[in-house]
């Protein structure tokens, strides 16, 4: 190669790293969260969906992961045939409880996915072999819950 395209090609290298490097730090990016002019709320930046209900007793581990990858927000889904088992028992938030314990020790905020509607709660005809979640028979349990 000749020096003179040796010097070209590395001239375009440089000239596209300056111009990634530049996109990357850009103040005025309309997605960062503090682009926002008066938000109704604390924008959300940057979040990951986990499963910590069911993990198994790793919570600690994977909201290190999700800290250490900067996320600063988990969804989670809350299910509500997990927190009340029968339509006259009582909710049990014990296992929500030790999930935002561990993401407070981290400094972290949750996004709450309420859903998976008990079969008692279920309406009528759903068809429980194929279905992942439920229509509820009744929106104010539901609302309750």
């Amino acid at each position: 190669m000749s020096r003179f395209r040796f010097w070209l090609v590395l001239l375009g290298a440089l000239g596209a790293m300056g111009a990634i490097w530049w996109v990357a730090i850009r103040d005025d990016d309309p997605f960062a969260g503090a682009a926002v002019v008066n938000p109704p709320f604390a924008p959300l930046t940057y979040g990951i969906h986990a499963f910590l209900w069911w993990d198994g007793g790793e919570v600690g581990l994977t909201l290190d992961w999700a800290r250490m990858m900067r996320f600063n927000h988990i969804k989670q889904i809350i299910a509500w045939r997990d927190v009340q088992a029968a339509p006259d028992a009582p909710f049990d938030f014990t296992r929500l409880g030790q999930i935002l314990d561990e993401m407070e020790r981290r400094d972290l905020e949750m996004v709450a996915r309420l859903g998976y509607v008990p079969e008692w709660a279920a309406i009528d005809g759903t068809d429980f072999a194929n279905a992942v979640d439920y229509i509820p028979r009744d929106n104010a349990q539901f609302g309750a819950f």
